[in-house]
């Protein structure tokens, strides 16, 4: 029994998919079989039954799972506490992120206070991002949404006022603010629907009481800022990112710039963000101190509501240095 087929076995079971599992493993399907099927003979059950197009435990399967779930951790923890020990990666943070645009603020923010910070992210759908949590792979990731596992543990550090974004020649364009009911008969622009910014905006959606029309899928924002321009076509944007855009491009803002955004009325449209991690996992030092430092912003965003201020408060000095950057922080935010 080796740990690669332990591995490859949690997975599948996690997926309830060979194909899935392989794609979350990057390895073949046919690697996940020969594993499945040689610790299956070795142990004389079957772990797993069809179920259609699927797969799902057998008795035996399920109580397998519970059995090795919690060795299989160890392992994993092991490991990173090992990494940790010698400092293969000092001051490494490792992220699995769902909300890249504040991913990016929270990330800059913490660098003038921890200029030696170094970030290895990815950008995962939603059911990648729980696998990498489950399997330790990660020390935390940025979620829309928090995840029902028991092992994970996910609070909120974010709640922002989300705008309509659309081009200047859209109807409403004129108007200050717009109900989300206005929108219904929209052309949408959205992730797919393995990533959680989907179900996010359908939700909100939902209780205006329509389902959107989604005509244009994507997997990065950039190509969501280009469709805008098509056949009048709106998205949602947090007041926060779009005012991260402006900070970034001189045109953003402007009224001459072809994209605009436009606050809703509706009380519920809203965007939170999560800081989601495993309850087991051994947190380095610089790992700990990202996840108080975004809970500081947490607590600046809720009190001012607008990232700009939260930002000037935690540096009041211009041009402060990185030195006494943390000091600056902790008195502006009275902690």
């Amino acid at each position: 029994m080796e740990l690669t087929q332990l591995k490859y076995f949690l997975c599948t079971a996690n997926c309830g998919q060979i194909t899935r599992a392989a794609d979350l493993l990057h390895v073949s399907q046919s690697a996940i079989s020969t594993a499945i099927s040689r610790l299956e003979s070795e142990l004389g059950v079957e772990l797993f039954c069809k179920c259609g197009r699927n797969i799902k435990l057998t008795e035996n399967g399920e109580r397998f799972v519970a059995m090795i779930t919690p060795a299989v951790a160890e392992l994993d923890f092991a490991r990173a506490e090992m990494l940790s020990a010698n400092k293969l990666e000092p001051n490494t943070i490792l992220l699995s992120v769902e909300v890249p645009d504040f991913a990016s603020e929270l990330e800059r923010l913490y660098y003038r206070q921890s200029p030696d910070a170094r970030f290895y992210q990815s950008t995962d759908t939603t059911e990648a991002a729980l696998q990498k949590l489950r399997c330790n792979s990660v020390d935390f990731c940025l979620a829309f949404e928090p995840f029902s596992d028991p092992e994970i543990v996910s609070e909120r550090i974010l709640r922002d006022r989300v705008l309509a974004q659309m081009s200047n020649t859209h109807p409403l364009a004129g108007r200050e603010s717009i109900w989300l009911a206005e929108l219904a008969d929209d052309l949408f622009v959205s992730f797919n629907r393995e990533y959680s910014f989907r179900r996010w905006m359908e939700g909100m959606c939902f209780l205006a009481g329509f389902r959107p029309k989604v005509r244009f899928e994507v997997c990065d924002t950039q190509a969501i800022m280009a469709l805008l321009l098509v056949r009048d076509a709106v998205t949602f944007i947090a007041e926060s990112s779009w005012k991260c855009l402006a900070r970034q491009s001189n045109s953003i803002g402007r009224e001459d710039n072809p994209i605009i955004a436009i606050p809703f009325n509706d009380a519920f449209c809203e965007r939170s963000c999560y800081i989601c991690y495993h309850r087991n996992r051994i947190l380095s030092p610089e790992a700990r101190d990202f996840r108080d430092f975004a809970h500081r912003v947490h607590g600046a965003m809720e009190e001012y509501r607008d990232i700009d201020e939260v930002e000037r408060r935690f540096f009041l000095a211009e041009g402060c240095d990185s030195g006494n950057a943390s000091v600056k922080v902790k008195n502006a935010l009275r902690i």
